[in-house]
């Protein structure tokens, strides 16, 4: 029987196909908390930035997290002068709640809640 790691457990490493070339990772930076809270965070190389691969990581994580019944909603971090980061997390459908310690800080609470 094959067995699915756990949310959190392991980052995903973004893999370039067509010249099979590492260009990143992405993934989840623990478990859900108690609230079925889970942070998402995502880097690629800069010679492989602005050609989608963030935003297609990001859905991607989007739909494995709330596809596991125990998350309810999905937050991520970037800089403020961070501007690609910013239009990946809203294009994604995250919506900016605030800011701190000096990170924007943004969510995506799952369909229906």
């Amino acid at each position: 029987m094959e067995q699915t790691p756990e949310l959190g457990q392991w980052v995903r490493l973004a893999i370039q196909t067509s010249e099979r070339q590492l260009i990143g990772d992405m993934g989840f930076h623990g478990p859900p908390d108690e609230q079925g809270t889970v942070e998402i965070g995502y880097s690629i190389v800069a010679a492989s930035r602005r050609q989608g691969y963030a935003s297609e990581g990001v859905r991607a994580l989007i739909t494995w997290a709330f596809g596991q019944l125990q998350v309810q909603r999905l937050v991520a971090r970037c800089a403020p002068d961070n501007t690609a980061s910013m239009r990946i997390l809203e294009q994604a459908g995250l919506r900016q709640v605030g800011q701190a310690d000096p990170l924007l800080h943004w969510e995506l609470r799952r369909a229906g809640r």
